[in-house]
């Protein structure tokens, strides 16, 4: 059994099915997150005074997570092109071969190997660190992973003495609670 209109298009509309999907898809997506931005936009409206962070979040570092999005989607595109071209992708490999400079593999598993071989690291510890949340203060208006440490160790809390954790849920609040949806759903 052959599945119409994969290899030819449509005598009637040019089209095939390959064309059709992706623009379908693109359709959804725009509905999708149509509808999570304006959510977003009515919560942050209707939003009391004081009541939506400002300076909460670092604006360097999410351009360069949309930076590492947008440069992901063009190997996307390169991957695609490999295989519309019945070429395999092979990274680098590929690059190296079409004259292009090597660049760095995203495989989306990022991993600090110094905190996984620390034997004074143990299984299931949390460790609090300071909150650097003031946006007038530069010294205290950082990322919290930039290494600035008031102490070696401020707070250690053993799994056994946690009872629950509700600190994003939404409950809590609004504006993370949308934040996480559509920063997770865009991920997805």
């Amino acid at each position: 059994m052959e599945i119409p209109y994969t290899v030819s298009a449509r005598r009637d509309t040019g089209l095939w099915n390959a064309k059709v999907g992706i623009w379908l898809f693109l359709a959804s997506e725009v509905m999708l997150f149509g509808g999570l931005f304006s959510a977003y936009i009515f919560l942050r409206l209707d939003a009391g005074p004081g009541d939506w962070p400002h300076g909460l979040l670092n604006v360097p570092v999410g351009t360069m997570n949309t930076a590492i999005l947008i440069a992901s989607s063009v190997t996307v595109v390169l991957a695609w092109a490999a295989l519309k071209m019945y070429e395999q992708y092979l990274g680098n490999k590929h690059l190296l071969e079409k004259g292009l400079p090597p660049r760095k593999e995203i495989t989306g598993h990022l991993h600090n190997k110094q905190a996984l071989t620390d034997a004074n690291i143990k299984e299931y510890e949390i460790a609090l660190d300071p909150v650097y949340a003031d946006p007038t203060n530069p010294v205290m208006d950082r990322p919290h992973f930039w290494p600035k440490p008031a102490t070696d160790k401020i707070a250690s809390i053993e799994k056994e003495d946690v009872q629950y954790a509700n600190m994003f849920l939404p409950k809590h609040s609004s504006y993370f609670a949308s934040y996480f949806t559509i920063t997770g759903l865009h991920g997805a």
